[in-house]
């Protein structure tokens, strides 16, 4: 066979091979496009708001990831020696800002919450019975404990009494 010969079999190989594989060959696996979520917020029924998560930027309340909304208002009192009359007003208990730990019934801590400036907490929890316990870095004041059940969808209120120690 001459050297034409060769490259006319080399040719019709080649070009075998390429119909071939174009025809029968699977197409290379192709990586999907990233998906951007907007910066939208949504307002759940719970009060809560939320963004967008998850490969298809949806929105999920904390309902439907089996939390509940858990709130609370910490107050401290008394707040004058003695409550004249005419000023019970300016004695009334007042907001009080805390950290919170949030305990299983065993004692093991799950999260650390904080009251803000005007008393008021929040956090989500998922179903279960649960220990809160301000914490404090003196005897006084000293902030009852609360023991709390969360039921999967209802939000529960907490209210948190500290005791000032003025008397």
């Amino acid at each position: 066979m001459n050297s034409k010969g060769i490259l006319m079999l080399t040719v019709g190989i080649g070009l075998c091979a390429g119909i071939i594989y174009f025809l029968f060959w699977p197409e290379p696996a192709r990586f999907p496009e990233p998906v951007y979520c907007t910066q939208d917020a949504m307002q759940c029924p719970d009060d809560t708001w939320v963004g967008r998560t998850g490969p298809n930027c949806e929105f999920v309340c904390p309902s439907s990831l089996g939390l509940t909304a858990v709130r609370g208002y910490v107050h401290i009192g008394p707040t004058c020696p003695v409550i004249r009359v005419g000023y019970e007003e300016e004695c009334q208990d007042r907001p009080y800002s805390v950290s919170i730990e949030v305990h299983y019934p065993n004692e093991k801590l799950y999260t650390i919450i904080k009251s803000d400036e005007v008393g008021v907490f929040s956090v989500n929890l998922p179903a279960g019975e649960y220990i809160l316990r301000p914490q404090l870095a003196n005897i006084l004041p000293a902030c009852e404990e609360k023991r709390i059940t969360v039921i999967e969808g209802k939000t529960l209120e907490v209210d948190i009494s500290c005791d000032s120690g003025i008397r």
